[in-house]
């Protein structure tokens, strides 16, 4: 299930926000039609995670054997 990723804003005083909205598609044409539409492809992105439509935080942790940066999501 193709879905895509967009970071919700920062409350105001705040550097980043680590709240992101998911959308997720049956099929990629859906997707792909959607980020055609207006300038949704300036703020959302394609994703590689299998996630659910919702509303997720992301935790960045550090994986030792790869030796580089991984991030997890967990629905909010």
């Amino acid at each position: 299930m193709p879905s895509i990723i967009k970071q919700n804003s920062a409350a105001q005083g705040k550097a980043l926000s680590n709240r992101y909205t998911v959308k997720a598609f049956k099929h990629s044409d859906d997707m792909h039609r959607f980020l055609a539409r207006g300038d949704n492809a300036m703020s959302w992105k394609e994703t590689r995670e299998d996630l659910r439509s919702g509303v997720y935080t992301s935790q960045v942790g550090y994986d030792r054997d790869a030796g580089r940066a991984v991030v997890t999501y967990h629905k909010a």
